[in-house]
This record gives C-alpha cells, structure tokens and sequence, in this order.
C-alpha cells in the first residue's frame, strides 16, 4: 500500500470535521484505510467489495475474557506449522492468561489487536509491551518459557495475510513514536501472517526489520501408525524400542494414564504425584514461565469453581505416570487439542544412567495412546524430547525478528544481524 508520511496524514485529520473519516486510496484493487478522527486511538478498517475488516485494540485483560469464545474458535481454526492440520493450544485463552499472570502488572502492558468482519472476529495478534533489560519492548504473548516458539497471528488459513496486514498497517499508523521496538522471538520462518504484518510494518513505518536465525524449542514427533495399532519406529529406535519392551515385559513397571473424562480425581493425583518428584528447594519451581508454574496455572482454571467455560473447556487433559516397585520414576500432563498432543509437564527422577531407558519408556507410551486416540503427533519440550532425537524432529524452523527504528550505524555482518530489509515507506 502506499502511505502518506504521518506529519502528512495527522494535518489532513486535524483539518476534517469530527465525525469525518481519511481515506487514503492503496495499490490494492478494491481497499482502501479509513482513519475515524473522533477516537483518541481510531479503529482501522479495510473495505473491500464484499467485506470490511475492522483493525481494535484490547488493553485490560479482562477485555480477552470477553472475547474468550471467539478466541478458542480461532485457536481450532489456526494452521500448525506445516498446515498439515489446524488447531494451536498453546494458543488457547487459558494459556496465554496462564502465560501473562506470571508477568508482573508493572512489567507489562497488553496491546492485543483484534481484526473483524461485523461482529464476527477473523484474527488475533496478542502482544504485551515487556520490561527488558535492554528496555521496553513490544513482544508476543508466550514468546518466553515453556512452548514459547512459533507464537504468531490466531486466524483461520486463508485469514493470516490479509490480517497480518491490516495489523502491521495499525501499529504503523497508531503506534509509532510510542512503542521503541518490536521483538518477534522464535516465529516460524514460513508463517505467512507475520510475513505479511512486518512487510506492512516496516513499508509503512520506515522501521527496519532484522532477522537471525534460532534453534529448536521442542520436539513435534509424527510417528505413522502401523496396521496393529502400534507406532512404525525408525530403525534407528528400534533397540531403544526392543529395551522398553523388555523392561515392560518384566513387571517391574506399572503403567498408569488417566485423562479428565474418565477421572478427575484421578488426574489430579497424578498431578500431585508429578508434583513430589520434584524437591522443594528445586530451581525448576522458581523458573518463570516454566511447565511447573504453567502446568499449575492451567489445573487452577480446570478446577477452581467459578472459572470461565473459555478457561476451563478448551482441549482435554491427561496424565500419564510409571511406577517401579511402587515408586514414581516418571510422569507427564498433557493436553490433547486438535490432532496433536501437547506435553506441557514432564519429570524423570531415576539413578544416573537410567534416564535414557524409562524416558523413552514415556514417550513410547504418550505416542501410542496419542495414535490410538486418532492424534497424529507429539509434541514435547527439549528437556523429554531430546531423548527422541534420532526421530524426525517436525518443528517449524525459528528465526526472530527485531523491527525498530533505523540506527545511525550499522553493524555490518553482525552476529545478532544476519539479514536485514528496511524498506521505506512509498510516501
């Protein structure tokens, strides 16, 4: 789109009577950006032929409750990373709350954008302006701790450009001069959403926009099931796979996996028991953002009385734990939404030298249900999956993006810059 520098823009708006709106014509056939100037922070909208896409903010978390439902859709309706499926619960409402109460109030200020077609909501884009050591910075919401990567836009397929760009447009139009940067940590290199918003973004806004590369945060494990139920191991698993079966076979290992529908009570013990592997003093606890406090966060809303439908009625949890001799030694809680699994608390406490073995005992035991439930794929953090590491990790390639106002200088070929744009904006 072509954009008028802002001095330009706000002395046209400051010209026009109230209740009068700017539209300033772009090189898409049939849009066009009206700005109200009756609103401290105008609404942006987008009209085409048969469509118009209204651009708001929320700024209290209790205007994401009031969303809550229109926001779970979304969460069913967004691609994962190789849009092979929809449905992202680390994406959910509860997760997100879970994720932002563990930021302090003085830490945070929510800027979630929300992009709609009547009263019908087609996207979100959840943002928090963070305290950093480095300063403020304008981040996505979940983008640190536990599945912290690929955070992006909430928005059905064929949704994600055309809102990416009406949410780069507003920030570019609404934003500038008040938020210093943006940091988009650990996005999915193909995601077509914030492709297309940081394009708007930095068109529009003259910002520049860098990128480098970042490595994996979890494992997704996409194992084909075979004709008897079982998964099809990769040959390079096949030993680790012969000892787990040696080991169950032995009666040794008692197996135990529970999900709410066939017993609350029954997942909270679990929940419990997970819970006493792990020492008092531990550091794990005091881990922000980790899969403990997270972990206790979603139980809270599943629980508690009183909690919101769209807290407490999103995906299904489970739990699976392995007992020797009467002794836990492993378990994990996880969501399944979707097609996927999602492992959000994982504990293996064994002797030195064991971990290998009653690790890939849980894992075999998580993907095999999963499979059988009719799921394709698991996915874990590092800390489990990398015992997994000789399958197909199926994760999305990471890079994060920095965008900010152009430096004085510029670094060259700096480690923190491996690739650079900055495109100025048409105006």
């Amino acid at each position: 789109m072509i954009f008028q520098a802002r001095e330009l823009l706000e002395a046209k708006i400051k010209r026009l009577p109230t209740r009068q709106t700017l539209s300033i014509l772009s090189d898409t056939p049939g849009f066009c950006l009206t700005v109200p100037t009756n609103a401290k922070c105008p609404d942006i909208e987008f009209r085409s032929m048969d469509k118009q896409l209204t651009v708001s903010q929320i700024v209290e978390p209790r205007g994401l409750l009031r969303i809550g439902r229109q926001w779970n859709r979304l969460c069913e309706e967004t691609p994962n990373y190789n849009l092979s499926h929809t449905g992202r619960w680390d994406l959910s409402l509860p997760w997100m709350l879970g994720w932002l109460s563990e930021l302090p109030e003085s830490h945070r200020d929510l800027l979630v954008l929300t992009a709609s077609t009547g009263s019908t909501l087609r996207g979100i884009l959840p943002l928090v302006m963070q305290s950093t050591p480095h300063g403020r910075e304008l981040r996505l919401i979940g983008s640190v701790g536990c599945f912290a990567d690929a955070k992006g836009i909430l928005a059905a397929e064929q949704d994600q450009a055309t809102t990416g760009e009406a949410f780069g447009n507003y920030l570019a139009t609404e934003w500038i001069g008040q938020i210093p940067s943006l940091h988009l940590r650990s996005v999915a290199k193909q995601d077509p959403g914030l492709d297309r918003f940081v394009q708007a973004l930095v068109s529009h806004s003259g910002w520049n926009a860098q990128t480098r590369p970042e490595p994996p945060q979890r494992m997704v494990l996409r194992p084909i099931q075979g004709p008897d139920g079982e998964p099809i191991w990769p040959l390079s698993c096949r030993r680790a796979m012969a000892l787990v079966k040696k080991s169950f076979e032995s009666g040794m290992f008692k197996v135990s996996e529970v999900s709410e529908e066939s017993g609350r009570t029954e997942l909270a013990k679990h929940a419990m028991m997970i819970r006493g592997m792990v020492r008092n003093d531990g550091p794990e606890l005091k881990e922000p953002f980790g899969s403990i406090p997270m972990s206790q966060r979603i139980l809270d809303y599943r629980f508690s009385r009183g909690v919101s439908r769209n807290l407490s009625q999103i995906g299904r949890l489970g739990s699976c734990v392995i007992e020797c001799k009467g002794t836990i030694i492993a378990g994990a809680l996880f969501a399944d939404f979707g097609l996927s699994r999602y492992v959000i608390w994982s504990e293996v406490r064994v002797q030195l030298g064991q971990e290998p073995l009653v690790a890939w005992m849980l894992l075999s035991q998580l993907l095999r249900t999963a499979l059988k439930s009719g799921l394709r794929e698991l996915q874990v953090g590092l800390a489990l999956g990398h015992y997994a590491s000789a399958m197909k990790n199926m994760s999305p390639s990471l890079w994060s993006i920095s965008v900010g106002p152009p430096r004085a200088e510029t670094q060259g070929n700096s480690a923190d810059a491996l690739e650079t744009a900055n495109i100025a904006s048409d105006g």
